[in-house]
């Protein structure tokens, strides 16, 4: 599940929204800073408790690079060096901080 998740996530990272090429700020490592709502958002999506706790305590590299092949699922932003993944699932709404390395 673990594996999943984090190759689910990182196709997500790296996609092309709306037919747009990214803008070059996107591209490179980022490390997951902080989470809000992150063990709400796992929850609604029906993840069970043992996994939310190895899934929250997991730290994560996130790497944007070109790929054609895929569509958007989650949604994100730059702000100054800190990436923001938002994602939304019954309700519930999760954002991860990524720090450029």
């Amino acid at each position: 599940m673990r594996s999943y998740f984090v190759i689910t996530l990182l196709i997500a990272l790296a996609t092309i929204i709306d037919g747009n090429i990214l803008p070059d700020a996107f591209y490179g490592k980022f490390s997951l800073g902080n989470s809000e709502n992150f063990d709400e958002y796992l929850a609604a999506k029906g993840v069970n408790w043992i996994l939310r706790r190895l899934m929250s305590l997991m730290n994560m590299d996130v790497v944007f690079s070109m790929d054609d092949d895929v569509e958007g699922i989650l949604i994100y932003k730059l702000e100054g060096d800190t990436l923001v993944l938002s994602a939304e699932a019954e309700g519930v709404v999760t954002k991860r901080y990524f720090k450029r390395q």
